[in-house]
């Protein structure tokens, strides 16, 4: 009997994916979707951060959305400020 994951494979057309291979596109797709890492490890079946950090790889595009994301909140939180600080003197 085939494993489960040699099913999954077969019918993605993907030769030799592995059971790790699902682990760490779970991760990485929980960790993009801002999952907590609780739940996410929870869902993986990870006991230790230390191995759910070994699956939740982090890319260059990663780093990238996370500076976009950072800079978007800075600039509302200046802007907000700028009005507030606006108002308050008139």
């Amino acid at each position: 009997m085939a494993s489960s994951t040699g099913l999954i494979a077969k019918a993605a057309a993907v030769p030799g994916l592995l059971r790790h291979d699902l682990r760490r596109t779970a991760a990485r797709d929980m960790e993009r979707a801002g999952v907590s890492r609780t739940v996410a490890m929870q869902i993986i079946g990870h006991k230790t951060e230390a191995m759910y950090r070994r699956y939740a790889i982090v890319s260059e595009a990663d780093h990238r959305e996370a500076a976009k994301k950072r800079n978007g909140r800075v600039s509302g939180i200046v802007t907000r400020h700028a009005l507030e600080t606006r108002s308050a003197s008139r």
